[in-house]
Order: structure tokens, then C-alpha cells, then sequence
């Protein structure tokens, strides 16, 4: 997979949370053929209104002149319902993060020092104040650990954070928490 198909990949994971309704959407009939595959039980969760369930999946087709072609086939997509994003927020926020190193001609070996622990979110009491930008990336995406994430949160800046969303086409993504 290319980065442009990648990234266009993790945009549209990141865009689920806020973005508009799209018109071009395919029916429900794509979700109804996917959990008719699933074991019952497991299907049954997507339609259940306490679960709250939200899906997108976005397939990429190449087009005869190599130009990209996507086609979202959403699920109970409610832009204006809030979810708790988990780890799918993590790999834009790295990006972000390494964005800005390479700006400052920095990379993976950068270091990324904070004068004080974050207010909110995860943070250890041993967790130390500078850690470089591989050894973030390694505990974010190899154990999933939250603390480099919040790291890089309070490092950009909220306002930083979404005017750069903003930015590369992402204006309804709001990253509000640690």
C-alpha cells in the first residue's frame, strides 16, 4: 500500500467521529451483506441503539488513469454523536508529531521534553518529562501505550492540533481530550 492510500485510509478513520454526512454514501444494503457473515449474536451488536455502534469503511479503487476513487459504505453514522476515538487518534497524531520534527529538521531521534507533566490523561509518576520520538512511536504502536500520545498532545497544542487538521481537509475532527 502507498503512504498517499495509507494516509487517505487513516484520514477517513480519523475524519468517523465529526465528519458531515456524506450524499454520496453507499446504501446499508453493503453493512447488511457484511453481518450476515458474522456470527448472529456479534451482528446483532451494530444494530443495538445502547451500543451506539458507528462504522465507516472506505475501499480505494484506482482508476484507469491512476487516479484514486473511493467509496464509503457507512453504518450508523451520527456526526453530531461524540465516541471516544481509542487508539485511532494515535497514527495522525504521530504524523502531526513527525510534521513537526521534520519542519525543525529533527527526526526520529528528536526529543521531546514537556516542563511539566500533562493536568489530564494518562501519566505515570515515573513516566520522565523528555522522551525522543522513536521511543514514542515504539511504545504507541508496538505496546499501545497512551503516555506518548499525551505527550505529543500537550507538545503541539490543542489550537496547533486542529488548525493543522483543519488544514489537510480534516475541520470537523476534534481530538478534546488526552
Amino acid at each position: 500500500m502507498r503512504r498517499r492510500e495509507f494516509l487517505a485510509l487513516a484520514g477517513g478513520a480519523l475524519a468517523l467521529p465529526r465528519s458531515p454526512a456524506r450524499a454520496d454514501a453507499v446504501p446499508s444494503s453493503y453493512w447488511q451483506d457484511v453481518f450476515a457473515r458474522m456470527p448472529p449474536a456479534l451482528a446483532a451488536l451494530a444494530s443495538m441503539p445502547e451500543h451506539a455502534v458507528q462504522l465507516r469503511c472506505v475501499r480505494i479503487a484506482r482508476g484507469v488513469e491512476g487516479g484514486l476513487r473511493f467509496q464509503t459504505h457507512d453504518h450508523g453514522l451520527s456526526p453530531r454523536r461524540w465516541f471516544s476515538p481509542a487508539s485511532v487518534a494515535k497514527l495522525p497524531m504521530a504524523l502531526l508529531m513527525a510534521e513537526r520534527l521534520s519542519h525543525h529538521r529533527l527526526d526520529q531521534h528528536g526529543a521531546i521534553r514537556l516542563a511539566a507533566p500533562p493536568a489530564t490523561g494518562e501519566w505515570p509518576a515515573d513516566e520522565p518529562l523528555q522522551e525522543t520520538f522513536g521511543r514514542g512511536l515504539q511504545r504507541t504502536f508496538a505496546v499501545s501505550e497512551n503516555v506518548p500520545y499525551n505527550r505529543w498532545y500537550e507538545f503541539l497544542g490543542v489550537d496547533a492540533i486542529h488548525a493543522r487538521l483543519t488544514q489537510l481537509g480534516y475541520p470537523y475532527v476534534l481530538l478534546i481530550a488526552r
